[in-house]
């Protein structure tokens, strides 16, 4: 990511950092011990976002919706698996930061986690449109099912679903919301459903722990039109081959 789309959220830290510093060496009776080992952390965290971290577009997002995004930060810091890297986004989940730290509009939690929740859509669905980039012609064909989906998937969670709270905190804790939601994706044929319910339950299904059945439980309780045909066609096609067997043992 360049350094200037990133811009706004270095100047953030930048004076973080510094108003940190200034605080600490007004006090009253002087700085603490603690102040010292704070400053030491901040330090740490402000170099490593300006100089090592790469940063994806919704992190910058996310982390400019707080009023001292430094401080936000250094909690994700301490609380990260050193072994899965640096993923702000889901920190900010794992922590509750945006019901815990002070936002640039405090006003508007719910719509920021949304916007946030928009953001790595549109990152997952960048990050899938690199990926068909270094594919040759007969793979994309291929996966011409899957493009459909995610396209479509991509346009309708962005611009016309309709998010409740726990909609949005379920999907921000998965790596790639935008892969699930394609995943449940309807055929051409089941359009006519309510696609808000549609995707509404299968979000509900992984928030209860069942990942693995989500498609088969959705399925059940809402048959599709095409799974219907089949049915269908092989109760036709059983009762047409007893019709046909012979009557006695004799042969035809």
């Amino acid at each position: 990511m360049d350094y200037e789309a990133k811009r706004p959220l270095m100047e953030q830290i930048d004076k973080s950092l510094l108003k940190h510093t200034v605080a600490a060496g007004t006090r009253d009776g002087g700085p603490e011990i603690l102040d010292a080992y704070l400053l030491q952390g901040l330090s740490e965290t402000h170099y490593y976002l300006k100089v090592e971290h790469d940063f994806k577009p919704n992190e910058v997002e996310a982390l400019l919706q707080f009023v001292d995004p430094l401080v936000v930060a250094r909690e994700c810091w301490e609380e990260r698996d050193p072994e899965k890297g640096f993923p702000i986004c889901d920190l900010l989940n794992e922590i509750n930061a945006y019901d815990r730290f002070p936002l640039v509009d405090p006003t508007q939690g719910k719509v920021n986690k949304l916007s946030a929740l928009r953001a790595v859509l549109n990152q997952n669905m960048a990050e899938f449109h690199a990926s068909l980039l270094n594919m040759d012609k007969e793979d994309i064909i291929a996966k011409s099912e899957k493009i459909a989906a995610m396209r479509a998937s991509h346009t309708y969670m962005v611009y016309d679903f309709y998010f409740r709270p726990e909609d949005v905190d379920t999907l921000l804790c998965m790596k790639n919301p935008l892969e699930f939601i394609a995943n449940q994706w309807p055929s051409d044929v089941e359009r006519h459903l309510d696609l808000q319910d549609w995707v509404g339950e299968a979000i509900s299904y992984y928030a209860k722990g069942a990942v693995s059945q989500c498609r088969q439980d959705v399925t059940e309780e809402k048959p599709s039109v095409l799974d219907q045909l089949h049915s269908n066609m092989r109760e036709i096609g059983q009762r047409s081959s007893q019709a046909e067997r012979p009557r006695g043992g004799e042969a035809r």
